[in-house]
């Protein structure tokens, strides 16, 4: 499996299909030093419901430019 780097405090949108709902889903999420890649999911904070969720892969993700601080 393909190493994947994420840096600390990166923050962006996951997609994937949840079981649960039996859909694919969208969540913004934060990573930090307790997200993770596995071979089978994903375990990433998600900042709309305030905590870890595992993401079943595949998954999509696409992370957010940082912001230039003002002048």
């Amino acid at each position: 499996m393909k190493t994947i780097k994420i840096k600390e405090g990166t923050t962006g949108l996951i997609s994937y299909k949840a079981d649960k709902y039996g859909k694919f889903i969208h969540r913004p999420f934060l990573w930090d030093s307790k997200c993770t890649f596995t071979e089978k999911h994903v375990i990433y904070f998600d900042t709309f419901r305030n905590n870890y969720r595992c993401a079943k892969r595949p998954i999509k993700m696409s992370a957010n430019q940082p912001r230039k601080e003002a002048i």
